[in-house]
């Protein structure tokens, strides 16, 4: 996050922080290789997770530019099951 303007601008991974590192994690940050904006459904969400190598995928408000939190492909991949359980049951369902 820029601490000025508060927009979004980019992720520090977790294996770029060593202790051995004399550069600041400012130093570090890169263009997110994903991003969800708060639009994204579970689905766009799991059709774009393919290719997608990592632990989190930031959330992003387009309007503003600002970093809503962080989605982990776990929690992603939790929610698609729990989709597809339900559409059973009820595909399922007697009437």
């Amino acid at each position: 996050r820029d601490p000025d303007t508060g927009r979004f601008v980019g992720v520090v991974e977790l294996y770029d922080l060593d202790q051995k590192s004399r550069t600041a994690a400012a130093g570090k940050v890169k263009n997110a290789e994903l991003i969800f904006t708060q639009d994204t459904n579970v689905l766009e969400a799991m059709e774009k997770l393919k290719n997608f190598v990592g632990d989190a995928v930031p959330v992003i408000d387009t309007e503003a530019d600002t970093l809503l939190g962080v989605i982990s492909e776990a929690k992603i991949i939790q929610a698609y099951l729990n989709m597809v359980n339900r559409l059973r049951q009820e595909e399922h369902a007697t009437l």
